[in-house]
């Protein structure tokens, strides 16, 4: 009977040893997910922001060329 109950303890602090390492790759897996989440809107905001001032360049150059003439 004592040997049993050994036994279960140690399974059990296993299962927690395995629970608990589930649970920091589980933080990590959402710390990753967030970062990532970051970086494609960082993305995202360059691109409209170059689009934006490439607009703004094709404008400015065709007005200096309207100037010119």
């Amino acid at each position: 009977m004592a040997e049993n109950g050994r036994r279960w303890q140690a399974e059990r602090r296993q299962f927690e040893m395995e629970l608990e390492e589930l649970r920091a790759k589980r933080d990590s897996m959402q710390h990753w997910e967030t970062q990532i989440a970051d970086i494609i809107r960082w993305v995202a905001d360059e691109k409209e922001a170059r689009g934006y001032l490439q607009a703004l360049a094709t404008k400015m150059t065709e007005e200096l060329d309207y100037i010119k003439h």
